[in-house]
């Protein structure tokens, strides 16, 4: 959580230089949806940095190919689409990893738990 709130901050002062420094106010070609990419690509990279750095070539790619896509009559929003649906399909993986490996411990404990009641009953 602190590395979240400080990689924010710190985009943050990124930002405010980049738009008071070089543009000297803010205007229309503002560079746009990079807090959406950064906790995208935190997400794909489950807070690792080999994770986020791969999420981030990922994301990165996409960007470029939309230029590309839009040269070729296809939508640009497209990427932003596929982006969002693979964000959305690594949280539900993770989700339901999180969910069977939990089941699986609650199993492993109750069995363990019936194991040694029963041998409680032998003993006593």
């Amino acid at each position: 959580l602190y590395t979240m709130l400080i990689s924010g901050g710190i985009a943050g002062l990124v930002g405010m230089s980049t738009m008071l420094g070089r543009l000297g106010s803010f205007t229309q070609d503002f560079p746009r949806q990079y807090g959406f990419t950064g906790i995208a690509v935190a997400l794909l990279g489950r807070n690792n940095a080999v994770g986020m750095a791969l999420g981030a070539l990922l994301f990165g790619f996409m960007d470029r190919s939309a230029l590309i896509l839009d040269l070729n009559s296809i939508p640009k929003e497209i990427v932003q689409i596929i982006q969002g649906v693979v964000v959305l399909a690594v949280v539900i993986a993770y989700e339901l990893v999180n969910r069977w490996v939990k089941t699986r411990e609650i199993k492993a404990a109750s069995e363990a738990t019936a194991v040694a009641s029963r041998a409680e009953e032998v003993a006593a």
